[in-house]
């Protein structure tokens, strides 16, 4: 099993980057290898065992970007394992 976790994350104005960081700082401090970055420059999927996505929401939206890119993690057959959204 690959232990390696994928953060990737789209943001508009940083909020959603530093809960990516925050959320990479605890599965790291569990003993996991983290890799935090945008969805754009999120790279080979195949390299992880697990990846947590998060967006923006602007009017009950996710940020375009990472709900493309949703799609082509399923596509990839990398599991989504979490996701965040502000209500």
């Amino acid at each position: 099993m690959k232990s390696k976790i994928l953060v990737a994350y789209a943001s508009k104005h940083g909020a959603t980057a530093e809960i990516a960081e925050r959320i990479g700082k605890v599965i790291r401090e569990a003993g996991f290898e983290v890799d935090i970055f945008p969805v754009g420059r999120a790279g080979d999927l195949g390299a992880y065992g697990a990846v947590v996505l998060g967006s923006a929401i602007y009017i009950g939206q996710w940020r375009k970007e990472a709900a493309n890119d949703a799609v082509i993690y399923r596509a990839d057959g990398c599991v989504v394992v979490s996701r965040w959204q502000t209500f």
